[in-house]
């Protein structure tokens, strides 16, 4: 009696597996709303911008039931500023009971909402976004009226405490280099990690002509006065990292896509893939359900029903896109 043979995997199931091999992440933009108007914010895709638009409860616990379903592992919690939605503690402890990797992107104006919530290790890593170490009228033109540093940086002290690795997040921009010495110097003293970033574009608007883009390289005398060179390596988007460590053991990232990004099958004969900032690998999903696989292309938007919610669709649309988006091998693309 011969022993049964293992069917060869569906497309769709090596599409989904694939994605989840490169650590590929569901970015679940909570609410529309910000207290902020940075001017190089890529929106996440959404428009309108600064809206009180808030994913409901219901919808993102069977949204994460269904990634989780299909094997996925890593969540980012992110929007125009997630933690205005009004009841973000429940959504971070709803996605703590679900065994996945919490990643939370904020300004850190209400990162005190979640406390107690980092206490109890909800969340695994906080993404900051600190563009400016002060409040100066350069520092208020670039991110907005409500641009507060003084209470970021307590929020930041307080996070500290919770033992939550948190990792700054810096936009190099012509408007900003001079703030960047201080944004060093306050990562070094609080001893957690930091990301230099380059311009990413949105479908919304195209922010060099205002902003003025600079590299990753500009900066790297000034980054090697606090913290030792490590490592170059590729990460999960094919973006080039130049990985520092500072004394206390801290990692500091400097990432420019200029040198690189992997594409994917949903990219092949795209007009806008030079302008490409994110590579792939990150799955949107907004507050109103419609999934952005692209950031910078709207006809590939799928929406998803919110009431009622329908798992099976809900699992459908998902698989859909992930099929897309890994219809062919990734293609390694840089500039030399």
């Amino acid at each position: 009696m011969q022993g049964s043979r293992t069917p060869p995997p569906s497309a769709e199931a090596e599409a989904v597996a694939q994605f989840n091999r490169m650590q590929g992440k569901l970015r679940v933009s909570l609410t529309h709303a910000c207290q902020l108007q940075c001017r190089f914010c890529h929106q996440e895709g959404i428009e309108p911008h600064w809206t009180p638009v808030h994913i409901p409860l219901d919808y993102f616990e069977a949204l994460l039931d269904v990634y989780a379903e299909i094997g996925g592992r890593y969540v980012v919690l992110t929007s125009e500023e997630p933690l205005l939605h009004p009841r973000v503690a429940d959504l971070v402890r709803v996605a703590a009971g679900r065994n996945l990797h919490i990643c939370v992107c904020t300004n850190g104006l209400r990162l005190d909402r979640i406390l107690p919530e980092l206490r109890n290790g909800c969340v695994q890593r906080i993404k900051l976004s600190l563009h400016a170490a002060a409040n100066s009228d350069t520092a208020r033109w670039l991110l907005g009226a409500a641009w507060d540093f003084d209470r970021v940086a307590a929020n930041i002290a307080r996070a500290i405490e919770t033992g939550t690795r948190i990792q700054l997040l810096y936009t190099l921009t012509q408007k900003n280099a001079a703030a960047l010495p201080e944004v060093l110097d306050l990562a070094l003293r609080w001893g957690v990690d930091l990301q230099l970033v380059d311009l990413i574009p949105s479908r919304h608007k195209d922010t060099l002509p205002l902003l003025g883009y600079l590299g990753g390289q500009v900066f790297e005398e000034q980054v090697r006065q606090c913290a030792a060179y490590a490592t170059t390596v590729r990460d999960r988007t094919g973006a080039t990292l130049k990985i520092y460590r500072t004394p206390q053991g801290a990692t500091w990232e400097l990432k420019d896509t200029h040198y690189g990004l992997f594409h994917s099958g949903m990219c092949v004969g795209c007009s806008l893939k030079p302008m490409c900032g994110e590579g792939i690998y990150a799955l949107r999903v907004d507050a109103t359900g419609r999934f952005k696989p692209c950031l910078l292309r709207e006809d590939l938007d799928m929406k998803s029903v919110i009431h009622p919610i329908d798992r099976s669709q809900l699992s459908a649309t998902m698989t859909r896109l992930l099929v897309q988006m890994m219809a062919r091998a990734p293609v390694d693309e840089r500039e030399e």
